[in-house]
């Protein structure tokens, strides 16, 4: 059964360490400095843990650092290469792997927009794609990228292009076409302040698309906060009404029932490297666990692939593949509840506490995406409650899962 998030990245921390000494103002004390590997000094760390907070609050909060060019500070560019580098590419080996993508593929074609410095290239590299050309407006990100790359002996293209700008668009095609289209943490932070930012975004994924080979797939993933969950929820939504297809992790085909009151995001658990640990904790913030949105969808017009999820058609009672979209949580009246999401849309399933029939068993080892089969269940009030009659299958464990009982 899964159990937690397993990704090579920490064989990249010492690089990312190198490369932030050999660029940072912070020259330590000889005698405060370890050997090597990646253990900081104690100035390091005080400095490093400092711009991973404030980066954090200028992430998550005020959104101030929303589509800047933050790793021109100075300040700034040891939080982002020692932490964030890190957890992006963990969160874009969980989102692909979570997508069905982490499957041997002798010709898969990658363009990485709004790349930074490559975590989510390199990660794609690591998982077999065959070619991954990294695109971003800032030519000292992508400079950083192609440094860590070499330092860590990987193939990785890069190309300059401001995606607010349809010109740059457009120019990516000479370098395509591409099998997969990945856009990690880029969709948010752009046009952060327009009324029209979800067609903005909606109108650029559809000029993206045309840089797609036949049968080619978008991967988006963007910060679990409600504010960028819901927005790429809308872009979902505007894609998908435009005859755009969810392969993963949908099989509600609709508008996201989520909305408006709720959101959806997946949540992977992993044990990070010590010296990512070290700084987390450095900066008061936690990583036991990676939040994530993510949707791999397929354009209009594309064929499904024989191993895509497919969305099921509405039925008068609940039956088929529900997505768990929730945690488990006990009601007043003695209960387990928790959401699922599938054919006929977002509601609660529920069981006595008590019970020890199978199917209560089951959903009290469920968590958060794990997809699931119910069958026969029964309409309560709220939702359909589990009984004797009941069918509840586990077709697939969500990443960092295993099976879990109360």
């Amino acid at each position: 059964m899964p159990g937690l998030l397993s990704c090579p990245v920490e064989t990249y921390l010492p690089l990312l360490l190198k490369l932030w000494r050999d660029r940072s103002a912070v020259r330590p004390l000889r005698r405060d400095m370890p050997a090597r590997g990646t253990a900081f000094t104690e100035s390091e760390l005080w400095e490093a843990g400092h711009a991973v907070r404030e980066l954090s609050r200028g992430f998550t909060r005020d959104r101030r650092l929303a589509g800047r060019s933050y790793m021109d500070d100075p300040r700034l560019l040891g939080g982002y290469l020692l932490y964030f580098w890190p957890v992006s590419y963990a969160q874009t080996w969980a989102a692909a792997t979570l997508a069905g993508l982490l499957r041997p593929s002798t010709n898969r074609r990658v363009l990485d927009i709004g790349s930074g410095p490559g975590p989510s290239s390199l990660a794609l590299a690591d998982m077999g794609m065959s070619s991954v050309t990294a695109a971003d407006r800032s030519d000292a990100s992508l400079a950083l990228a192609r440094d860590i790359a070499r330092d860590a002996g990987k193939r990785l293209q890069t190309r300059t292009a401001d995606l607010t700008k349809e010109s740059d668009v457009e120019r990516l095609s000479g370098s395509g076409p591409f099998d997969l289209l990945v856009a990690v943490h880029t969709l948010n932070e752009l046009w952060v302040a327009d009324p029209d930012r979800i067609q903005r975004r909606v109108t650029l994924m559809v000029r993206l698309a045309r840089l797609l080979a036949p049968g080619g797939r978008v991967l988006l993933v963007e910060p679990a906060l409600t504010t960028t969950a819901n927005d790429s929820i809308l872009v979902r939504d505007s894609l998908v009404r435009d005859g755009w297809t969810v392969v993963s992790p949908c099989t509600f085909a609709g508008d996201c029932p989520a909305l408006p009151s709720g959101t959806c995001h997946a949540e992977v658990a992993w044990d990070p490297p010590r010296a990512v640990t070290r700084l987390a904790h450095a900066a008061r913030i936690g990583k036991e666990a990676l939040a994530f949105s993510y949707f791999l969808l397929a354009p209009k017009g594309t064929e499904r692939a024989a191993d895509d999820v497919e969305a099921q058609r509405p039925t008068s009672h609940p039956v088929g593949h529900y997505r768990v979209v929730s945690e488990r949580f006990l009601a007043k009246s003695g209960r387990v509840r928790l959401l699922v999401c599938g054919p006929e849309g977002r509601f609660p399933v529920s069981v006595d506490g008590r019970s020890e029939l199978p199917a209560a068993r089951t959903l009290r080892g469920l968590g958060r995406y794990d997809l699931v089969s119910v069958e026969r269940a029964e309409k309560r009030e709220t939702g359909y409650g589990l009984t004797g009659e009941s069918s509840l299958r586990v077709v697939r464990r969500a990443l960092g899962r295993s099976q879990r009982e109360p």
